[in-house]
Parts: structure tokens; sequence; C-alpha cells
């Protein structure tokens, strides 16, 4: 019999922000990739919001953290949707949430093209 403690399941929950975020990037892939490109982006973006499920913190701290004085850690997963290294990558910022009556909660708060500037302190408000 095994002393470890059981792998906590975490729900993953995406904020208002962070769909908005999404709508506004497959309107912007819809002017230059076709449909089928979308599909696959979205749904290796499910899959890697799926891997958070589970050890959610093996992901860094977010360099932006600092806007967030007080807060839960922001957290960012980097999302490729292929392999290849010129593949553009998307930064999946998100919280993580264990206290209270609610089930340990895993909040997508914002998903950035890798290309575009850092977040700024003004960019966008942490849903809890």
């Amino acid at each position: 019999m095994s002393d470890e403690e059981p792998l906590t399941i975490y729900a993953v929950r995406i904020t208002e922000n962070a769909a908005s975020n999404i709508s506004q990037e497959k309107r912007r892939l819809a002017g230059i990739v076709d449909d089928a490109i979308i599909e696959q982006w979205e749904d290796g973006l499910i899959a890697a919001f799926s891997a958070l499920s589970t050890m959610p913190r093996r992901y860094p701290v977010a360099p932006e953290q600092k806007y967030f004085p007080g807060s839960p850690p922001l957290h960012v997963l980097v999302y490729r949707r292929s392999s290849r290294r010129n593949a553009p990558a998307y930064r999946i910022f998100f919280t993580i949430h264990e206290e209270g009556d609610e089930a340990p909660t895993v909040r997508i708060q914002h998903v950035r093209h890798g290309a575009r500037a850092p977040l700024g302190p003004d960019e966008f408000e942490l849903e809890s």
C-alpha cells in the first residue's frame, strides 16, 4: 500500500474574459486559415485546458503576476497547435482555487497569442 496522497482532480472553468479571447482569435484566424485549421486549433486548446485538471502547479507563475498583488498566483501554460518550432504559441493564463466549499478549480483567465506584447496591468481583471 502506498503512502502517497491521492491525485487531486481540478475542475477547469473558462472565465468570460478567456471565452472572449478565444472568440476574438477564432475571428482573426477565419481571415487567414481554413475552417479545418481553426477546428484543430480549438480542439488542441481544449486539450491543453483539460491537461490542467491534474497537477496545474507544474506550470510556472507568469511574470504578469506582479500586476495582481494579493490574488492567487497567475500561472501560464504555453500551447502550440503543432510541434513545429515555428508554430504559433498561445499563452494560457490561469489561477488555481482550492478554498471554500467548491471543488478544487482551475480558472482560465486569459488566452493570448504569443506574438502579442506581454500583458499590461490594466488589460483584464482576474475572475474568482
